[in-house]
């Protein structure tokens, strides 16, 4: 065979490793775990309530099963898990806690548990009907579309490795890197705002760079980066949208990065002081033009919805992902903050692959996405164009 791209190939095969290490970069023996259900229906639910749940699962596998993470899909999906090690043919449990807050209808949300496991990933979900007023109609089990198969490995690093290589862990080739900026300030914004940030950073060392993972410290802290290998010498960005919600006053917040660093985790910190919004204080948030209000009346009335936009800010081109929606067919529109139509479009049917939006031609910004599939309540999401 020849091998014409041999950076590229050992780029592949490096993040093919990555599967299979802790956050220091070393490899470690992976299990399987076993969910009694791995999705679950709430029926009927009113708004503004909290609806908890209990997924359990038992460690399958010969070696201590370690959950490194487990996230919602969306800010009214909360997950909480426990970070002790579970022991092989034991039980554990990760709750889900649902506050739908004022959407409304058909809503199905979804918690990514990342574990030493073989894919490290595995997707729950679940399912409410959210109310308004008392039920008047009786109501009908929903049906989960089927989950897309997992993704087959090309290779797993610890069918190579020994138990006594295990045991040690084998090192695995770590980089530097290098920011413009650590921190960034936005000075006074206002509530309900969004503000993106650029931090900017080079791969320093001589081996790709691999970020595995970034948090924000909180749901209002939103990190994007880039899932690719960044080769030595070459530089790349993490965008960071902060959106206050009702917070006030002074607020620092973090971003945890994770890769094959020296250190392993870098943490980028974003401030603010963040302002009391009304028509006082910020009257030009409130001076909507007569000719939209009725259309941005709409687009507030809009339930928030959990689909994936990204990349998130963007320049040129957006991509939808509505993978859970496999089969059924969209109607997409753009609005900006006065309620003006900037984009609609159509999908005629719902597949694996993101749609494309071409957003080139818009102003630097903030819009709104709304998505209605196939007839059911329409959902929303802001995205932030930055050039």
């Amino acid at each position: 065979m020849n091998l014409r791209h041999p950076l590229l190939l050992a780029s592949c095969m490096f993040v093919s490793v990555l599967v299979a290490q802790d956050k220091r970069g070393q490899a470690r023996p992976t299990t399987t775990l076993e969910f009694d259900a791995m999705e679950h229906d709430f029926g009927r639910i009113m708004q503004d309530s909290k609806n908890p749940h209990v997924f359990k699962f038992r460690n399958t596998g010969s070696v201590p099963l370690i959950i490194e993470s487990a996230t919602g899909s969306c800010g009214c999906t909360v997950p909480q898990y426990s970070t002790d090690p579970v022991p092989p043919g034991e039980e554990g449990t990760i709750e889900v806690n649902y506050s739908p807050g004022k959407q409304e209808g058909q809503q199905v949300k979804t918690v990514t548990l990342v574990a030493n496991t073989f894919p490290t990933e595995t997707l729950l979900r679940i399912h409410a009907e959210v109310l308004t007023a008392e039920p008047t109609s009786t109501y009908e089990p929903y049906i989960f579309a089927p989950l897309p198969p997992p993704a087959e490995p090309v290779f797993d690093p610890m069918a190579m490795v020994d138990e006594e290589a295990a045991e040690g862990g084998i090192e695995i080739p770590t980089t530097t890197i290098q920011f413009d900026a650590m921190e960034h300030d936005f000075g006074d914004i206002y509530q309900g705002s969004e503000n993106p940030y650029v931090f900017r950073f080079k791969n320093t060392g001589s081996v790709p760079l691999v970020i595995e993972n970034a948090k924000g410290s909180c749901g209002c802290t939103v990190p994007f980066y880039a899932k690719d290998p960044i080769l030595p010498g070459e530089e790349s960005e993490i965008h960071v949208v902060y959106r206050p919600g009702k917070q006030q006053g002074q607020q620092t917040k973090s971003v945890t990065l994770m890769a094959n660093t020296e250190m392993g985790t870098t943490i980028l910190r974003i401030k603010a002081n963040v302002l009391v919004v009304d028509s006082v204080v910020a009257p030009a948030l409130f001076a909507i033009e007569e000719e939209h209000e009725e259309a941005r009346k709409a687009i507030e009335s809009v339930n928030p919805g959990c689909f994936v936009l990204f990349p998130n800010p963007t320049s040129n081109d957006l991509r939808l992902d509505l993978k859970e929606h496999i089969g059924r067919s969209a109607q997409v529109q753009v609005h900006d903050g006065t309620g003006r139509v900037m984009l609609q479009t159509r999908i005629a049917e719902i597949s694996s692959e993101s749609s494309r939006l071409d957003v080139s031609a818009f102003p630097d910004g903030i819009y709104i996405a709304t998505v209605q599939v196939d007839g059911r309540p329409p959902l929303s999401q802001c995205f932030v164009v930055n050039k």
